[in-house]
This record gives structure tokens, sequence and C-alpha cells, in this order.
């Protein structure tokens, strides 16, 4: 009886110290996703798409100063926001970068 005990005190222990295991892994990869959110956004203004607006016009109302290639600013816009074209919709939320 006293060796049956002590085997249901190691399985215990074992799925406690695995528990632990797993939450210390996923407070990491949580807080490593955190900080990729905030890195993308550090350098950009968040703008909601209103009627008629283009990403050209967005990118070029948030960098007035910009002077560099505007297709090359399109397309890492586009790819910093996951669209796969540069076709915005009202209500829509870009990422605009500082360029």
């Amino acid at each position: 009886m006293k060796n049956n005990n002590r085997k249901k005190h190691i399985r215990w222990n074992r799925v406690a110290l695995l528990l632990l295991l797993f939450i210390f892994i996923m407070s990491f990869t949580v807080n490593a996703l955190a900080n990729s959110i905030n890195d993308k956004t550090e350098n950009c203004s968040i703008v909601t798409v209103c009627s008629g607006d283009t990403l050209w016009g967005l990118i070029k109302e948030n960098n007035p100063d910009y002077r560099g290639n505007m297709n090359e600013a399109v397309y890492q816009t586009c790819k910093l926001n996951n669209m796969t074209t540069a076709m915005l919709q009202t209500g829509q939320t870009v990422l605009i970068p500082h360029l």
C-alpha cells in the first residue's frame, strides 16, 4: 500500500512539474508576441480609413517630408499590415509607418 501511494505522489509531482513548465513557456511566448506587436507599432501612426482614402494618400499625409520611392512605401505598408493589395475599406484600421 505504501508503494502505491508513493507512485501516485511521484505521478502528481510530474504533472505539477509539467504544468509549471508549460506556464513558464507560455509566459515567454506571450511576452515575445507582445514585444513583437510593440516593435511593429512603435514607429507608426494608427489610422482609421475614411471614405475616399488611399494608402498612397495616407502615407503622404503621415509623412509630409518623405521624398523616397512611394511604390516601395506602399509595398512596405501593405507588408506591415499583412495586406495582399493596397485596396482600403472605410473603417479599416491601418498602421502607417513613419518614413
